[in-house]
Order: C-alpha cells, then structure tokens, then sequence
C-alpha cells in the first residue's frame, strides 16, 4: 500500500449490476466482490472489500501474487457493454493514458483515425496556409483541374 512513504494509486473499476432485489458490485482489476440492497450500499460495501483485500495481501505479502488479479473476461465485457454509448478513458497511474470510443461503421472509424492523423492534420494545415496566401481558386477552376487530370 506505501511506496517510499507514499500509498500507491491503484486504478480500480468497478461493475455494479442489479440482481434481484440486490445490486452486485465486482472490481474487475482485483475480482473482489460485494453487494447492497441500493447502489449506494453497493459501493460503499465494495470500498471496504477491496480495503480488506488489499490489508490481507500486504499483511501476507503476497503483492506479486495478488494484485492485479482480474476477474473473468466476461465481467470486463460487461463493464464494457455499460459503456459502449460512452468514451471509456484507460488511466496508469492515475494520468488519462487512452480512450476506448464505440463505433458504428467504418466511415466512422476512418474518421476518427483521421481526425488524430499527424500527417493528415499536417496537409490539412498546409491546404489551409497556401488558401491563406493564395485567396485559394475558384470553384469552377478546381473542377476543371480535377477533370483534366481524370
């Protein structure tokens, strides 16, 4: 829990689901599970599972061992599933480090991977510069330049 004097973050999620008249909570990074009769609840009692967890696995000193120890790969599916209409952001060390975004077709994807494209945005930007310094060229022009070199 303390490295140099300093407790390390740990980024934990977290899979709330409701189970009949009570909701389930599971941190997927440490398989640790608890529930609730609210969601509330739910949270707060997997807060103290994971404190008591991660107190057994320091005071035994099996860190290696047992942290990370992920759950099942459908839990993390699940996790996912929740959130597919939403950015996921993935952290490391608590610093955002990637998003996982939900896509629909691949004009959508293709997009996106332009959009965050260097060399892309650097064409685009000197397509933009040259406008700038030139005043461009007029609509007709263009068409009878992308004609002729058909």
């Amino acid at each position: 829990m303390k490295k140099n004097g300093k407790a390390e973050p740990l980024d934990l999620h977290v899979l709330i689901e409701k189970e009949g008249r009570l909701y389930s909570a599971l941190c997927l990074e440490l398989d640790v599970a608890s529930q609730g009769r609210t969601i509330d609840e739910a949270q707060k009692n997997i807060v103290e599972a994971v404190e008591l967890y991660l107190q057994s696995v320091y005071a035994d000193g099996d860190k290696k061992e047992f942290i990370p120890r992920p759950a099942p790969i459908e839990e993390w599916l699940k996790y996912l599933k929740a959130w597919e209409d939403r950015p996921v952001v993935v952290t490391k060390r608590g610093k955002p480090v990637a998003v996982l975004l939900s896509i629909d077709d691949d004009d959508e994807l293709e997009r996106l991977i332009l959009a965050h494209s260097p060399k892309f945005q650097a064409i685009l930007n000197a397509g933009k510069q040259q406008i700038r310094e030139t005043g461009g060229i007029r609509h007709e022009d263009f068409w009878q330049e992308v004609e002729a070199e058909s």
